[in-house]
């Protein structure tokens, strides 16, 4: 560690909570670790790792003495500021440059963006975008997925795998109606940013020849979807998770609210081989009836399993992490 990055060590030390203190640690390391097999400097990984939360506990007041405002549609980094989230990535960038005198561009927008990431941005910020997801001390099937890609398809991709997760967490946490997915200017900031760096991410993943294991965002629509496959579909899938005895199944129909897919069928099982159980058993009674499904996702770690039959796509939660998404609410 370098003396620069020792002295924003310290200052986070100071300035954070043990919890949130240990969580900036992590993801400096996260960073060092992911850039080693990206081909960056450690020393910058490291800086801009341990920089990118030293302001995730500070008040409206001390966010206001820095000199950033809530005040939304500014093009500049340093002023787009819409809420909290937002808002401490900015900070820290500040302090990096009017506290501890940082030049270097690239460390100061790893540290701002780090939270959404943006279109264009470099390899540092790609690396601290993802770290700051796939650090150790993160738990779950959707961090689990991101940790999957990067390890299979690299930074690139994991950008857009972690942008298209948050871009759908945003907007449950919104409280959002379905059609918000379908129009970037109907969402909220956060959910744009995350769902513009996605976008760009894929194009150029297509431009690197390396997306062809990215799967497809669920904000496009497939074309051959059908409405009696969707109907038969539905009473198959159910039959299946009957017959493993999964727990709170529910069918939404968003035929009329967005472009993804006839329906969403969901239900929740009590263990990791309990959603395996229910997963396998719905795809062999699809295949039965002559339909593979066009992605698996989540069967590894069997948190949260997603099959995707274009006409409806099933979701097998533990129930901890259906709550967590709240598909219901987001698509009723």
């Amino acid at each position: 560690m370098n003396e620069l990055t020792r002295k924003i060590y310290e200052f986070a030390q100071k300035t954070l909570t043990p919890a949130r203190f240990a969580h900036d640690v992590r993801v400096m390391e996260e960073a060092v670790r992911i850039g080693k097999t990206e081909g960056a400097d450690p020393d910058r990984c490291a800086l801009a790792g341990i920089l990118h939360d030293v302001a995730r506990e500070y008040t409206l007041e001390q966010y206001t003495k820095l000199g950033l405002t809530e005040q939304p549609g500014a093009n500049d980094p340093e002023n787009a500021i819409y809420d909290h989230v937002l808002m401490h990535g900015m900070a820290a960038a500040k302090i990096g440059r009017e506290t501890f005198g940082i030049e270097d561009e690239e460390v100061l927008e790893a540290a701002a963006w780090h939270t959404t990431g943006r279109p264009g941005m470099s390899t540092l910020a790609q690396i601290i975008f993802v770290a700051d997801y796939t650090e150790p001390g993160r738990e779950g099937a959707h961090f689990d997925r991101v940790r999957d890609v990067l390890k299979k398809d690299g930074v690139l991709a994991a950008c857009a795998e972690e942008a298209k997760l948050s871009a759908t967490y945003w907007l449950s946490k919104a409280g959002l109606s379905a059609d918000a997915r379908i129009s970037p200017e109907a969402m909220p900031p956060n959910c744009r940013f995350s769902y513009e760096t996605m976008l760009w991410a894929q194009e150029q993943m297509k431009e690197n020849e390396t997306g062809t294991n990215l799967k497809a965002p669920a904000f496009i629509r497939r074309d051959n979807m059908n409405k009696e496959n969707s109907k038969k579909y539905t009473e198959i899938v159910v039959a299946a998770m009957e017959d493993r005895k999964a727990k709170d199944i529910e069918v939404i129909d968003i035929s009329e609210k967005t472009t993804v897919t006839d329906a969403f069928i969901l239900c929740s099982g009590t263990s990791s081989t309990h959603l395996r159980g229910i997963a396998d058993e719905v795809e062999e009674k699809m295949k039965q009836n002559g339909v593979k499904p066009a992605r698996i996702e989540g069967y590894d770690t069997a948190r949260w399993i997603l099959l995707d039959f274009i006409d409806v796509v099933v979701h097998v939660f533990l129930e901890e992490e259906r709550q967590f998404y709240s598909l219901e609410r987001l698509w009723r």
